[in-house]
């Protein structure tokens, strides 16, 4: 093995026990205080102690001594804490025959890499890699046999630094370690303008307390990360154009992944199975060809500060009725013209007791946000607008769920739906109970009616309180004579608060008994105004089957033109609470 015959400094220091060793000869002191090698000119700085010193792995040379940022406090180069280090270069690296312990030849280069982590011993340190191209045809590994791998780093140049697969292989694997760091490195494995090859960039099992950092991993066959990790950080890492997803959690617990860029895949961005207690936090992940985030199944989580964009399926999709979702924040993402492939949502899924809030959710194919089976959540806060293109699609969305919270969110189409179907809240069916609406400022038109479509409610139980009780804008409708008022169906909306009755005829009318629907919670409100010049008539509730108690206990009560009754609804009827024949 050769003797190393120059200083690394810049990345080599940065490894994640804060350990740094330096093999160094041949130092030269040139005129101004210069440190110099044959590779690299280090000039004196300040005092580090006013420089900063949070930025791990910076170097800097005082005082006639080099010393690195820990990441918290600057220490010196050497004093007893010392580890390995390793340098390997590639066959076409420029410093290969000057700088290097092992030196690769083009075929296999594993090989000498796993020497390298091998050679480290159990007790941990760095191989850095020279800038270069490495053919791979077997895994890197670090793996817990001996010597443990434990408390090893591998390091590259950035993007001077390509791994490249030969053969149907991972490049890099690690298994049942803890501890190490994988950092500024390429994996690649482009073939031609835009061909893939080799399996996944980098695989994980049972890794803990490690970091991957600044690695771009691209045109892999399959995943560009294939990880199961606890206490962990991926960090800052570019994976584009690989065959499945740019990185799978699987399972996860307790790590944050944060700050990468990811693109262009064939089927996620991020796939989470089993995450639990993780955070997935300020990423750009646009254009892949399924979701930007997907959690089939998980508990605890944090998704916030990302954009998602342009990809085809839902922005963000949880779970299947099959798993158990709960605990999620997704909060203060921008998730935008997503699915446009099979009309799909900005953000669907089926969970429980999560927050949705804070979110500019916009431009999407379908829905604003929809959810299914989902129960007690908070929905709030939302910035929702121009979803479902000029389809008939809703701004939030609700099947079969029951207590969720669904407040202070503004919804609105400015375009408004052709069709006029599309509501700002819409609860589609019986089976969803107990929700709660309130303070939500919702505004679509329905270019149909020219009236606006507000909320949709066909659930069971459903509370309002506020301006979301009443709607103040009237809605047109006909009536015939023995014919009912369907509230659900008003206008294509529900629920309504005031209606315009026309007679559709040419006399005197009177509804059937009951002339209208049950309301749907305790506290609706009504207005009904007669726009016809007919007189529309209904019974009181002393007559059989009727639903309406009269003001005054009138048997009945006769609406000529303009006439205004208002009403609530009590439970069992409508209480009218004042009349005006105008």
């Amino acid at each position: 093995m050769k003797q190393i015959k120059t200083i690394l400094i810049l990345s080599i220091v940065y490894c994640l026990l804060s350990i740094v060793c330096v093999y160094a000869a041949d130092l030269q002191v040139e005129s101004g205080g210069k440190l110099r090698t044959e590779t690299f000119t280090f000039s004196p700085e300040a005092d580090p102690g006013s420089t900063n010193s949070s930025e791990e792995g910076r170097v800097v040379y005082f005082n006639n001594q080099l010393r690195f940022s820990d990441g918290s406090d600057w220490q010196s180069i050497g004093g007893g804490k010392t580890v390995a280090t390793r340098i390997v270069a590639a066959a076409d690296s420029s410093l290969a025959n000057k700088t290097a312990d092992y030196i690769c030849d083009g075929t296999g280069d594993q090989a000498e890499i796993q020497q390298a982590i091998n050679d480290l011993g159990s007790n941990g340190g760095v191989v850095y890699l020279l800038e270069g191209t490495y053919s791979i045809s077997t895994p890197i590994v670090f793996n817990n046999t001996a010597p443990r791998d434990s408390n090893k780093a591998l390091i590259g140049t950035g993007a001077g630094t390509v791994l490249k697969p030969a053969g149907s292989v991972n490049v890099i694997s690690a298994a049942s370690v803890s501890n190490i760091l994988i950092r500024n490195l390429t994996v690649s494995g482009k073939v031609g303008l835009s061909g893939r090859s080799g399996k996944s960039g980098i695989v994980a099992s049972s890794l803990s307390a490690s970091k991957i950092c600044d690695i771009r991993v691209e045109y892999m066959n399959e995943y560009g990360m294939d990880l199961s990790v606890s206490d962990s950080v991926i960090s800052g890492n570019y994976l584009a154009a690989n065959g499945f997803d740019g990185i799978r959690l699987i399972p996860c617990a307790d790590t944050v992944v944060s700050l990468n860029v990811i693109s262009n895949n064939n089927q996620n961005a991020i796939r989470g199975v089993g995450i639990t207690n993780s955070s997935i936090v300020n990423n750009q992940l646009v254009s892949n060809n399924n979701r930007g985030i997907y959690f089939w199944s998980g508990n605890s989580n944090i998704v916030s500060g990302n954009n998602i964009a342009l990809n085809k399926l839902e922005g963000i999709g949880i779970g299947d009725v099959t798993q158990t979702n709960y605990g999620y924040t997704i909060s203060s993402n921008i998730i935008s013209s997503n699915g446009s492939l099979n009309s799909r949502p900005g953000i669907a899924g089926v969970f429980s007791r999560s927050i949705i809030s804070n979110n500019s959710i916009s431009f999407n194919a379908k829905f604003g946000i929809e959810i299914a089976f989902s129960n007690e959540n908070n929905i709030s806060a939302n910035l929702i607008y121009n979803n479902g293109a000029s389809g008939a699609n809703d701004g939030i969305n609700l099947t079969d769920c029951d207590y969720n919270n669904i407040s202070y969110n503004r919804v609105s189409d400015m375009a408004g739906p052709s069709s006029g179907m599309a509501y700002m809240i819409n609860i589609s069916d019986s089976a969803s109970s107990g929700n709660y609406i309130v303070s939500n400022q919702l505004n679509i038109p329905d270019t149909a009616t020219g009236n606006l479509a507000s909320i949709k409610d066909l659930g069971t139980g459903t509370q309002y309180t506020g301006k979301d009780k009443v709607t103040l804008e009237p809605v047109n409708y006909p009536v015939s004579d023995g014919g009912k008022i369907i509230l659900s169906s008003v206008g294509g909306t529900g629920p309504v608060s005031y209606l315009r009755l026309s007679v559709s005829g040419s006399a005197d009318i009177a509804l059937a008994n009951p002339a209208i629907e049950d309301g749907n919670a305790l506290g609706d409100l009504l207005i009904i105004e007669n726009a016809s010049s007919y007189k529309i008539s209904v019974n009181d509730e002393s007559i059989s089957g009727s639903n309406f108690e009269i003001y005054k206990n009138d048997d009945n009560r006769t609406w000529g033109k303009n006439t205004t009754s208002k009403f609530i609804w009590d439970g069992r009827a409508w209480l009218e609470l004042s009349h005006a024949d105008n």
